[in-house]
């Protein structure tokens, strides 16, 4: 659970708050650091996955991929989760000029961005709003390690099941064996 932590991220939960998205595209790329498929995907893609499954709010019906691939390393992964009424994308790039994590919301009517899991431009009719983080406010609040920590202390006292629970991690887990499956069966 501890692992799955922009679940508790602030900013990423408000999304949930301004609807039901359509489309979500999230980036995570880090700056030269390609790696060989299981690491780059069960050890970082994994958070992308896990955000854009918890952000859809709807089962996940197909996973279409795309990546790149240097000898033995993956540079560049691509994924389409697609669900009931919500297509979401994730990308990592792991041989680019920069290391961010951007999310895209998009809803009927709106559109949220946000940067580094810290700032949210909201797009809506044709005005642009702009939030984030006071820069005293502690970094293991803005990233949800304080939130996480203290659900699962509550569900401990409390004899409750932790969220995401155990069976939910684990779809996570699954999506992102089959996309190691794919990219290793297609060499």
């Amino acid at each position: 659970m501890v692992g799955f932590n922009r679940r508790f991220i602030p900013v990423a939960k408000e999304l949930k708050e301004h609807g039901k998205a359509t489309i979500i595209i999230m980036q995570k790329n880090r700056f030269h650091v390609p790696d060989y498929a299981r690491r780059f995907v069960v050890e970082d893609f994994i958070h992308v996955v896990d955000t854009l499954r918890f952000l859809m709010g709807t089962e996940v019906k197909d996973v279409k991929v795309e990546y790149l691939r240097n000898g033995e390393n993956i540079d560049n992964l691509i994924i389409q989760l697609i669900g009931e009424g919500c297509t979401a994308i994730g990308v990592m790039n792991r041989n680019g000029g920069a290391t961010e994590e951007i999310i895209e919301y998009m809803t009927a009517n709106d559109k949220y961005v946000v940067n580094n899991l810290v700032e949210t431009t909201h797009f809506h009719n044709k005005e642009i709003n702009v939030s984030k983080f006071g820069d005293w406010e502690p970094t293991l609040l803005k990233l949800g390690f304080y939130q996480i920590v203290d659900h699962f202390i509550e569900c401990v006292e409390n004899n409750k099941t932790p969220e995401p629970s155990i069976l939910d991690s684990l779809i996570t887990h699954e999506i992102c064996e089959r996309i190691v499956k794919y990219i290793d069966s297609n060499q």
